[in-house]
């Protein structure tokens, strides 16, 4: 079952990294981008409505907020049982894109309410 989608969020995207966030592979690689689905037993990337990568919530310990750059650019990372990490960033690439302070605010807001209900998530694919 689809709990959160990315689709509602009109020129929202986001970017896979591993641990270590790497902006060379955010920054204008548009092939990268895909749309964010949280379902009730896996966070799913698609491209082009078909999955791309897709990870199952008994593998993640929990997701986590972190920043990177001067500007403190948030994005969240996914703590996986393996002792690996996912680092998932939203990006704009709309007209929007363009507007500063609205683009780090809403930003930030994506990322907190995407943490807080991948952690509501798996805690409930543990109960």
């Amino acid at each position: 079952m689809v709990i959160k989608t990315l689709e509602t969020e009109k020129d929202w995207y986001v970017v896979r990294h591993g641990r270590k966030f790497e902006w060379s592979k955010s920054m204008f690689r548009f092939e990268l981008l895909r749309k964010l689905v949280l379902t009730n037993q896996r966070v799913v990337f698609l491209e082009d409505k078909e999955i791309d990568y897709g990870i199952p919530l008994e593998d993640i310990i929990e997701a986590v907020p972190d920043t990177v750059g001067f500007a403190g650019n948030p994005y969240l990372r996914l703590e996986l049982k393996s002792g690996d990490a996912l680092s998932i960033i939203f990006q704009c690439i709309g007209v929007r894109s363009f507007m500063g302070i609205f683009l780090i605010s809403k930003q930030k807001n994506l990322t907190k309410k995407w943490i807080e209900e991948i952690n509501f998530q798996i805690r409930g694919a543990r109960a």
